[in-house]
């Protein structure tokens, strides 16, 4: 092989050399940046994916929390019908109480102590538990 020959076997294989560096170097360009937009993708599906679910969050959590004030307001109302409740049932007892002492008729006296009974039961189902009262 003649020097002519060897330095032309060195040229060509050191631009094949150089031409298989380039296209390394061009496909690995070229695939970072399609990595890159891929990561890219799947992130902004993924922010899209949670916004939803904190959509979805707060919009239960507005929803329990009004259900909680409608609990509030409803235990509320319990406690002033329980007063009303005791404060009829003592209304009812004295009524009793006066019917029998002017001997009116037995009928009265037994509906006023039959009802005073009746409220009573009513107002101790209205009576807040001690779980409640601990809350």
């Amino acid at each position: 092989m003649t020097t002519q020959q060897v330095l032309a076997l060195v040229v060509i294989s050191a631009f094949v050399i150089g031409l298989f560096a380039y296209a390394y170097w061009f496909g690995r360009q070229e695939g970072r940046t399609r990595g890159m937009l891929e990561s890219d993708r799947v992130h902004h599906a993924t922010i899209k994916d949670l916004e939803q679910s904190l959509a979805v969050l707060r919009r239960d959590h507005q929803n329990a929390t009004a259900r909680a004030e409608k609990l509030k307001d409803a235990s509320a109302l319990q406690g002033q019908h329980r007063r009303s409740m005791l404060e009829i049932a003592e209304t009812l007892r004295i009524a009793a109480e006066t019917w029998k002492a002017f001997n009116t008729g037995n009928k009265l006296e037994r509906d006023a102590r039959r009802l005073h009974v009746e409220s009573l039961a009513i107002a101790a189902l209205l009576k807040p538990t001690e779980e409640e009262a601990a809350a």
